[in-house]
């Protein structure tokens, strides 16, 4: 007999859980997330896994209009206070996937998280961008971006984002400041310092309970 989930808001079902229509926040929260699996009746019941093995959860997510969206798993122990985000990849048609694994028995929390950002749909625009004017007018515009994102960060990293701010507007070559644009480096940061003040999220945290190997194969 499985184990009913507390503290949940019921939903018709998992296509009919949607996190966060258009409209939401002024029409500043765009995303939707649905369609999240495992979900096991509307994240009546838990899902259930043996320790070493790994969770993938898959979404749908999406947003209005051409801006690029992020979208993250999250996960932690039931009854820690701490997060932890891994992000999802786009498989194409706005379905997501990430995992993460669980290494010991007992009940973990999922649910996941989108919003539409504004660096990474800034740096897809500046990727195919050719002419030289175009390209020293939006690195002005990219650097508006990096300087907010590090008075959102803190000591080394809010640093590091100052200065490249400041170099992205700065005279020099344009292809070496096209570079810094688009160097991983900063697109890392960026990430670990989004804007996500208008973030969408699901509305349930799903369980998955996760037992040992030969706890689970002897239930059957």
């Amino acid at each position: 007999m499985r184990e009913p989930r507390t503290k949940l808001p019921r939903a018709a079902g998992s296509s009919g859980t949607v996190a966060n229509a258009p409209g939401a926040a002024d029409g500043r929260q765009r995303a939707v997330i649905s369609g999240v699996v495992p979900e096991v009746e509307a994240g009546r019941f838990p899902a259930k896994r043996t320790a070493g093995e790994r969770v993938v959860v898959e979404a749908n997510a999406f947003a209005d209009g051409h801006d690029k969206l992020a979208c993250i798993l999250k996960h932690r122990r039931s009854g820690a206070a701490d997060w932890t985000e891994t992000p999802m990849q786009e498989l194409g048609n706005d379905r997501w996937r990430g995992e993460f694994k669980v290494e010991e028995p007992g009940r973990y929390v999922y649910t996941v998280s989108a919003w539409t950002d504004a660096f990474l749909s800034w740096r897809s625009d500046l990727e195919r961008r050719t002419d030289e004017d175009d390209i020293a007018l939006a690195l002005l515009a990219g650097s508006e971006l990096v300087a907010a994102a590090a008075a959102r960060a803190e000591g080394k990293h809010a640093t590091r984002l100052r200065t490249i701010a400041e170099s992205l507007k700065a005279a020099g070559p344009i292809a070496e400041r096209r570079a810094a644009a688009l160097a991983e480096e900063l697109n890392g940061l960026m990430a670990k310092y989004a804007d996500r003040q208008f973030a969408a999220h699901y509305p349930l945290e799903l369980e998955v309970v996760v037992d040992l190997a030969r706890a689970r194969h002897g239930a059957g």
